[in-house]
């Protein structure tokens, strides 16, 4: 994300973190009830972040949108994962376990495990 906001403002300052600039848009914290007008709200030319694999995406496709794909090494993610989980706050863990539409078993706490 980082990267694609120095390309777009090209050094000149930003209207905000790029957490704000560019969500995850397929995260539900926060719900989409928020993340909906403050993306309509903006500005600046859009960039936001999905994990969502190309199929689950495709009612979203806008053929006149650019894309840029990211692949990583599935080592390097879990790896990723692992140090999220590791460093995650008691105010992370309620945030995502008690949000609406939460899908399978809460997310255990990485100390208890």
């Amino acid at each position: 994300q980082t990267v694609v906001a120095e390309i777009l403002f090209q050094g000149r300052e930003k209207p905000g973190s790029v957490g704000d600039m560019s969500p995850w848009v397929d995260m539900r914290v926060p719900v989409a009830e928020v993340t909906g007008p403050q993306l309509e709200a903006q500005q600046h030319r859009r960039f936001m972040k999905t994990h969502l694999p190309a199929d689950a995406f495709q009612p979203y496709f806008n053929p006149k949108a650019k894309y840029i794909v990211v692949g990583r090494d599935g080592r390097d993610a879990f790896m990723s994962l692992m140090n999220h989980w590791e460093k995650a706050s008691d105010f992370y863990y309620s945030t995502v376990n008690d949000s609406p539409g939460l899908v399978g078993p809460p997310l255990p706490n990485f100390a208890e495990q």
